[in-house]
């Protein structure tokens, strides 16, 4: 996996930042579009290791925080429907709602996914079900419970899952 830097991934999209160069074709055109829409919404990739790309120019992996002052909303999930080969995510303090985690249910490939520090519920949990090849499962300082995350287990046993109430 390769990693795209703040500065880099800005001369990618076009956009004016100063900083080192990557070539146009680093992130794949398919996935272009969604980090663009994410771009214009305010994120940006604030250190080495926020945006993870596979040998082909997938992106794989993803922390989604807005700099200061810029909230991650649903309205940012909506974007990655389009990364359908990303495989980790990480929204920790992200101002999202379960309804929101129904943005995340086309996203097939994805392993490891945080949820720390965010007003997710039992009620999100069933979005989250819904995620066939997640292995890894981060809930610290959520609003789920203890009978969420059993019936979260019962569909999926193999999960493993972090930070239980």
């Amino acid at each position: 996996m390769r990693f795209v830097s703040c500065s880099a991934l800005a001369l990618v999209l076009g956009l004016s930042h100063a900083g080192r160069c990557c070539a146009q074709s680093d992130i794949h055109p398919k996935d272009r579009f969604a980090i663009e829409a994410l771009y214009k919404s305010g994120w940006e990739p604030l250190e080495k290791g926020n945006l993870g790309l596979g040998n082909n120019g997938r992106v794989v992996s993803l922390e989604l925080y807005g700099p200061e002052g810029v909230e991650v909303t649903d309205k940012w999930l909506r974007s990655l429907r389009d990364l359908p080969k990303l495989r980790a995510l990480y929204l920790r303090r992200a101002k999202i709602t379960d309804a929101g985690l129904a943005e995340l249910t086309g996203l097939s490939d994805l392993r490891e996914l945080s949820l720390s520090d965010t007003s997710i519920s039992d009620e999100g949990l069933k979005h989250i079900a819904r995620l066939s090849d997640l292995q890894w499962l981060e809930v610290t300082g959520t609003r789920v419970t203890k009978a969420g995350l059993k019936t979260l287990r019962e569909k999926m046993p193999r999960l493993v899952i972090v930070g239980e109430p």
